[in-house]
């Protein structure tokens, strides 16, 4: 028997936009579809010590249309980063600052790259760098 809803698209439930994969969603790693009690069960913690930490918003699932919590992958993956730091005697602030720097981190990462790539580009059409206009830049 098959429980796949047909999508409108395509008769076999698929659709243009997911690669032909029925499985296409179930990849994405910012799908929330882990319950509270089932993240718990997978890191070994209390359902209330992850319901403090999303009320201290170090980790924020997304709801349920009945106000259920539903975590990502992703949070999976931060609320493990988050149970490491602690279990290292960093503390729920200092975890938080942990995150944030980290996440800086990355936007920062993001950025070099595409820089990198606007300069490659220029470089290879034999055109001299654009001049920065931002006002933090120095020469």
């Amino acid at each position: 028997m098959d429980v796949r809803t047909p999508r409108p698209d395509r008769p076999d439930g698929t659709s243009e936009d997911d690669g032909g994969s029925p499985l296409a969603p179930l990849d994405d790693a910012s799908l929330s579809f882990y319950t509270i009690g089932q993240v718990a069960e997978l890191l070994d913690v209390a359902q209330p010590a992850l319901r403090r930490l999303d009320g201290l918003d170090i980790v924020r699932p997304d709801r349920s249309e009945g106000g259920q919590r539903r975590y990502s992958r992703e949070e999976v993956h931060r609320l493990r980063e988050v149970l490491d730091l602690t279990d290292n005697g960093v503390t729920l602030a200092g975890v938080r600052i942990v995150l944030e720097l980290r996440q800086r981190v990355s936007e920062l990462e993001a950025e070099v790259a595409q820089l990198r790539r606007t300069l490659a580009r220029h470089l290879e059409c034999g055109r001299q760098p654009p001049r920065s206009t931002d006002a933090t830049a120095q020469d």
